[in-house]
């Protein structure tokens, strides 16, 4: 296969391209990745992959920029496209699937390319901090000339493609949840109460399609406990008398004797079966 090089401007990077190289990098991980002046046409000219940089955006030659007057388009909802929008919507599908890609678009590149174009509602909102905000503190600290500032932009591509990486495979247990979450919520014996024998990405769907369900009764996977949480504190949330409680003290509140924890925040507890989950699910839900 043909040398891969990857062509991004330099000085100070944004999300967006690190982002969007961090794709590509995943798919083809011997690429080469290049900074590169923007005036330099002859160097971009030996690019494979220009990202960010060029003002041009034709994926057959390998040009996704959108610094060109007029920029480089929209998606169908009117979110306008930046670098990672414009790698994502060529090698998105490439790398997880149309379904899930169309699901990492939404949830991640959007938000990314937002904040790139200026177009976020929390830009410069003091105090919040996101992903692209995250991706900004890897360029050079100032007064700090010991930086290597090509090492910082490549740690900042490796922190990009675990973050891809694990949004893929988030989604992908949501989407293999779906069918077990759905006949559990159908299936049960109280319309309140999810049961799920085994873990799943449960929330998503029964906020969207079960208004009915309260709470949700599964095993933790790590400790092999069994865990109640609640779907959101607007449809319900767990007594107040047991919030921080844990161990004898929540035994002596609830009358259960292996529950093990309330968090103080009262939308998770936890019990040693399954028998004793169940008993305090009902018994949450009885003290509405």
């Amino acid at each position: 296969m043909k040398e891969i090089i990857i062509g991004t401007h330099n000085g100070t990077f944004h999300a967006d391209e690190v982002f969007a190289i961090a794709t590509v990098l995943l798919l083809f991980p011997k690429a080469e990745v290049t900074r590169i002046d923007r005036r330099d046409h002859e160097a971009l000219s030996k690019c494979t992959l220009r990202i960010d940089i060029g003002e041009k955006y034709n994926p057959p030659k390998g040009d996704f920029d959108h610094h060109q007057e007029g920029g480089a388009g929209a998606r169908e909802n009117g979110k306008q496209l930046a670098s990672f929008g414009l790698i994502w919507k060529t090698f998105g599908h490439k790398l997880c699937g149309s379904a899930v890609a169309d699901i990492v678009d939404k949830r991640l590149v959007q938000a990314i390319d937002a904040t790139d174009i200026g177009d976020s509602p929390i830009n410069g909102v003091a105090g919040v901090v996101t992903v692209s905000s995250i991706i900004k503190i890897f360029n050079p600290i100032p007064f700090d000339n010991e930086i290597d500032e090509y090492s910082e932009f490549m740690e900042a591509i490796s922190l990009a493609q675990l973050i891809v990486k694990k949004y893929i495979a988030r989604i992908k247990a949501e989407l293999r949840s779906r069918n077990p979450v759905i006949t559990a919520a159908q299936n049960a014996e109280d319309p309140r109460i999810l049961v799920l024998k085994e873990a799943c990405s449960w929330k998503g769907i029964v906020t969207s399609r079960f208004p009915r369900v309260l709470l949700a009764v599964f095993p933790d996977n790590r400790t092999k406990d069994w865990r109640i949480q609640i779907v959101s504190k607007n449809r319900f949330e767990l007594p107040k008398e047991w919030a921080g409680k844990s161990y004898d003290a929540l035994v002596k509140a609830t009358g259960i004797e292996d529950v093990t924890f309330c968090h103080n925040s009262r939308y998770i507890a936890g019990a040693k079966t399954y028998e004793s989950a169940i008993k305090l699910a009902k018994l949450a839900l009885s003290s509405m």
